[in-house]
């Protein structure tokens, strides 16, 4: 018999009560990730190469429309993400896939989990990209050299540096690289940040002379620039990961992880591309970095936090993608042996059902002694049902 709970809570018999299958049980040894934790795992899998693209946006849709972006791509992630935690709840599903199953059937799964693995692995691909180039300017600049640095022996010493983060098994293993990402994205900010600070106030008529940009005119830029914004916030292939492995998964906890790590999320966007976007304004490339000189020495600090920060992420995208690419085969052929024609996943298996119409007996008989004992209350003390109601609910 699986490790199955089912949670509910006694409410007024004329609301709908729901029945909740989560996986592993809230009580399993398995769930270890604090609440602090688990929102720090979000915010390292949202933070990565695509905050250096945000300035961009700023210079291309203007600051009003780029920040408008960022906080409906905010609320659009937090409410997908809450979604995605209620269909694994309610389904009893604990993976991306098999909650995909489970409501589409084996086809949409295998194509799910298809799309899912060739997504990160052009993730994985550009957080090497990005490690490389960082760390071959760092090499230049620390160690000069007449002779260029060849790039792929540069990146293949970090990944042998990367490597055991790699082959860790949970986003648990992961914690202290998603603080020390955090912490180094933070480095970056300051120094772009003190970088814009100091370049407008030694010309402050850059500013007044209708070189800010607040809302583009063209509606291909504003096109243009929302895809950008959006895709910086995808972290829905690790949130069942970290659903799986949070302590007294409630729904106010994972509330709270969602709300906490998006939050984080959008105020860091709006800041970092703010204030990229005021040092370069017009001239603002794609990978805000190439705005400044390879010995700015301030800038050098956040690039060097940058560095880090990619290199503690790699992890964090590796890991799902690595799980994706070794259930692949196993799943193609298990669709190809039946056909195409496999069954969609019930949510719970004939014993835990069992048990789930005993558990809707059980509430009907106590929500209806429940209802006859405080309309008693009621009756006598007045105003106070609510109360009870409160008092009663069972988590």
């Amino acid at each position: 018999m699986s490790l199955n709970t089912f949670s509910f809570t006694l409410k007024p018999p004329s609301r709908t009560l729901s029945l909740e299958t989560i996986v592993p049980h809230p009580d399993d040894a398995s769930r270890l990730t604090s609440v602090i934790s688990a929102t720090f795992n979000l915010v390292s899998t949202v933070i990565g190469g695509g905050v250096l693209s945000l300035p961009f946006a700023y210079a291309t849709t203007g600051l009003l429309l780029t920040s408008i972006y960022i906080l409906v791509a905010a609320i659009m992630a937090s409410f997908s993400l809450y979604i995605l935690c209620s269909c694994s709840r309610r389904t009893g599903m604990e993976t991306y896939g098999e909650v995909v199953r489970f409501c589409f059937g084996p086809g949409a799964e295998l194509a799910v989990e298809c799309i899912l693995a060739t997504f990160l692995l052009f993730v994985t691909t550009a957080y090497m990209i990005l490690m490389r180039d960082i760390n071959t300017s760092l090499m230049e600049f620390f160690f000069p050299s007449e002779e260029p640095y060849d790039g792929a022996k540069v990146l293949l010493v970090t990944l042998m540096f990367c490597f055991p983060c790699m082959l860790l098994k949970s986003l648990h293993s992961l914690r202290y690289n998603c603080y020390v990402g955090f912490a180094s994205v933070l480095t970056l900010l300051i120094s772009i940040t003190f970088r814009a600070i100091l370049t407008n106030l030694s010309n402050p008529s850059r500013l007044h002379s209708g070189n800010v940009l607040i809302i583009t005119s063209s509606p291909y830029d504003a096109a243009f620039s929302f895809p950008l914004v959006a895709l910086a916030f995808l972290s829905q292939f690790n949130m069942l990961s970290v659903h799986a492995s949070l302590k007294d998964p409630t729904r106010p906890r994972v509330t709270r992880v969602i709300n906490g790590s998006i939050a984080t999320c959008t105020a860091l966007f709006l800041l970092f591309g703010a204030a990229g976007y005021m040092y370069a304004l017009g001239e603002t490339r794609d990978n805000i970095i190439l705005n400044f000189e390879p010995d700015d020495k301030v800038v050098l600090v956040g690039k060097i936090g940058l560095g880090v920060t990619i290199m503690a992420g790699v992890s964090m995208i590796v890991l799902p993608c690595r799980e994706a690419l070794m259930s692949l085969p196993r799943k193609v052929r298990k669709y190809g042996r039946r056909g195409g024609k496999g069954k969609k996943l019930r949510p719970v298996g004939e014993e835990t059902r069992k048990e789930g119409e005993v558990a809707g007996e059980v509430k009907e008989k106590l929500l209806a002694i429940l209802s006859e004992e405080l309309e008693g209350v009621g009756g006598r003390e007045g105003g106070g049902e609510g109360g009870e109601r409160e008092r009663w609910g069972v988590a």
